[in-house]
């Protein structure tokens, strides 16, 4: 479920850079096989069957996906709490911890009301790119060019 936060930085990472550029997809979870770049399977499918039903662009979750990622990061605040361990300790001096907390308050994955190709909307977790963005101020003009 580290991968959220990855796409997270990839989508900022276009954002930030020239030309700005905005994504849409669809994060699933589940089988897959891939030789080299090449992936194919059930979890690919079912991402590749969702993708294009947003109206706009937005990268979003699958509801299992979502399930799965608020368990990987309610166990891993628990875990942290339990236990003092170097690479904790690690983290917490990068500020890493934040990210986590942010992670938990759905800062990254927030619930919105997505809306539809051909009306109505649709309640799931989307990427919020503008969360790895630090300054107000940068997403602020960053808003105005996309």
């Amino acid at each position: 479920m580290g991968s959220i936060t990855l796409v997270v930085k990839i989508l900022a990472l276009y954002i930030e850079e020239k030309p700005h550029l905005v994504m849409r997809g669809c994060i699933s979870y589940g089988e897959f096989i891939s030789d080299g770049n090449f992936i194919v399977g059930p979890a690919v499918d079912r991402a590749a069957e969702h993708m294009n039903i947003a109206e706009g662009a937005f990268v979003w979750l699958l509801p299992n996906v979502t399930a799965l990622f608020e368990i990987y990061v309610e166990n891993l605040i628990m875990a942290a709490a339990m236990c003092r361990l170097p690479d904790l300790q690690f983290l917490a001096g990068r500020g890493e911890w934040e990210k986590i907390r942010d992670m938990h308050t759905h800062q990254i994955c927030k619930q919105y009301e997505m809306p539809l190709k051909g009306g109505g909307f649709l309640t799931c977790s989307v990427i919020n790119p503008f969360s790895y963005i630090s300054d107000e101020g940068t997403a602020r003009n960053l808003l105005k060019h996309i």
